[in-house]
């Protein structure tokens, strides 16, 4: 992207003298791709974090879909335990359940828990 400018340069002289379009335009590319390379870098990050959250949340999981233990809390109340615990977003938490229902093949966790009666205390 060649674009008009008021910069100059010094010259040993003391003159100063506009800097050409082709110096302009390669200061630019310059700083384009600088700024690229932090943002996928900075992309590449958060991407990495997210897939290590949700690594945890299958991990942290998979204990209470083994050995087809039956259904005992709600997946709301897991994903708050969670998200309490482990310090993980309802994302994260969301694509880990999916992750540790089908790496344990418990398709029946995918239903809904019956609700149960509360009492008042």
């Amino acid at each position: 992207m060649v674009r008009e400018s008021n910069l100059v340069r010094s010259i040993r002289n003391g003159s100063v003298e506009p800097y050409s379009l082709i110096v302009l335009a390669a200061i630019g590319s310059t700083c384009c791709n600088r700024v690229r390379a932090m943002t996928k870098t900075r992309r590449q990050e958060l991407s990495d974090k997210a897939d290590e959250e949700r690594r945890h949340c299958r991990d942290w999981l998979l204990p209470f879909m083994q050995n087809k233990q039956p259904k005992f809390l709600t997946k709301d109340e897991l994903r708050s335990a969670a998200m309490r615990e482990l310090h993980v977003s309802k994302l994260s938490f969301d694509m880990g359940w999916i992750m540790a229902i089908e790496d344990t093949g418990r398709h029946d966790w995918y239903e809904p828990l019956r609700r149960r009666l509360r009492t008042k205390s």
